[in-house]
């Protein structure tokens, strides 16, 4: 009974929103949003048998169909998947569906299985979806797109991201480290001149792509071709400035005790002025280091002091005390270097500029929002 009394109650919130909606001429939009809230405050009273009834027996129409899959909706917000399921399942059985809400049925239906971590009857819905560049396209592109990531399958993700990059440019980043992907799995296996060829792809994918930059660095160095390596390197300033200090460890442990070091402090001298007052510690850390080599520790220490005179910040103290220790050690001093020490270990180095994960290394993709190349360092003023 209770059940029956359920089902009549819903059945009145969703005539009543319709019907408001009518009498008072209200946009499609808002008549829709009235049903909607009118069973929101009855799901928390549902059951099994009582969902299944209502599938059953609330007319599919215009006016009902977007309340049955906003209940879908709803339980797979909740972490309700099997009722979210059932509901679309239900709905996707109705003969009178057109294709267009047929196609949005079968989308629901994937973000339930995606959501239960059931990717192949997800992928098989998803796939039936991609073709075209409807809005339902695009969104079963991006699912795919997900399933593909974290069942590693860069050959059939590359595939399905040039054909997203149609209509979102912004997946051509996806693509290249796609492309990455592929060209770390053949390095594994010494496939040296695939990985490039890989590599390659990645760079016409996304020019941007300072990952491809580092790996074909690494490489060349490898190969003996030191040169080669360095102009990858200085190449990733022009690619991603923010991104640029991922390059430094590289580019000084490959110039170092060569004439590539004089080359390289101009290019830092050159990319620091181009920075203007922004937040730049590598960088400056990087050049302190090229100087104190190439002058002396003493050069070196009055170059930090110069630059924390206008740019504050926790580790150039921390260098700056490092190199002072070298010259006379006090208790005071160390002291300082040990408390700053402690601020900066306990700080993530890392953060997503989409979400606002935190992290102590790099990561391509972020774990949180799954964007790519979206993780940047972090100031510690």
């Amino acid at each position: 009974m209770s059940e029956l009394l359920w089902l009549g109650l819903f059945t009145l919130a969703v005539g009543s929103g319709w019907w408001l909606g009518r009498r008072e001429q209200l946009p499609h939009l808002r008549r829709r949003s009235a049903a909607i809230i009118s069973y929101n405050h009855l799901l928390d009273a549902q059951s099994d048998q009582a969902l299944r009834r209502l599938a059953e027996v609330l007319e599919v129409n215009d006016e009902t169909f977007e309340a049955h899959l906003g209940v879908g909706r709803q339980f797979r917000q909740r972490g309700e998947l099997e009722k979210a399921t059932q509901v679309h399942q239900n709905l996707l059985g109705r003969p009178e569906l057109g294709a267009a809400q047929r196609e949005r049925v079968q989308l629901e239906l994937a973000h339930d299985f995606l959501a239960a971590g059931e990717l192949s009857r997800a992928e098989s819905l998803l796939q039936g979806l991609i073709d075209g560049d409807s809005a339902i396209a695009v969104q079963a592109q991006r699912g795919l797109l997900r399933i593909y990531e974290q069942e590693r399958e860069w050959e059939r993700a590359i595939e399905i991201g040039n054909r997203l990059a149609r209509s979102e440019p912004t997946a051509r980043v996806a693509c290249g480290h796609y492309h990455c992907e592929l060209a770390e799995q053949l390095l594994r296996r010494e496939a040296v001149e695939a990985a490039q060829r890989q590599l390659e792809l990645a760079l016409q994918a996304d020019p941007a792509c300072v990952r491809a930059s580092l790996i074909l660095a690494r490489l060349a160095w490898q190969q003996g071709h030191a040169d080669e390596a360095v102009d990858h390197l200085l190449q990733v300033a022009g690619q991603d400035a923010t991104l640029f200090p991922e390059a430094l460890p590289q580019l000084l442990d490959y110039t170092a005790g060569s004439a590539a070091r004089e080359r390289l402090e101009r290019f830092l001298n050159s990319v620091l002025e181009r920075a203007g007052d922004s937040r730049a510690d590598p960088l400056v850390l990087a050049l302190a280091l090229v100087i104190r080599e190439r002058q002396g520790l003493t050069s070196g220490i009055d170059f930090l002091r110069q630059r924390l005179a206008c740019q504050p910040s926790l580790r150039l103290i921390q260098r700056l005390l490092e190199w002072q220790d070298e010259q006379a050690t006090s208790a005071e001093s160390a002291c300082l270097r040990e408390a700053v020490d402690s601020l900066i270990g306990h700080s993530p180095a890392y953060g997503c500029r989409q979400c606002g994960f935190q992290a102590r290394q790099l990561h391509w993709q972020c774990p949180t929002c799954h964007g790519w190349s979206v993780l940047r360092r972090r100031s510690h003023g």
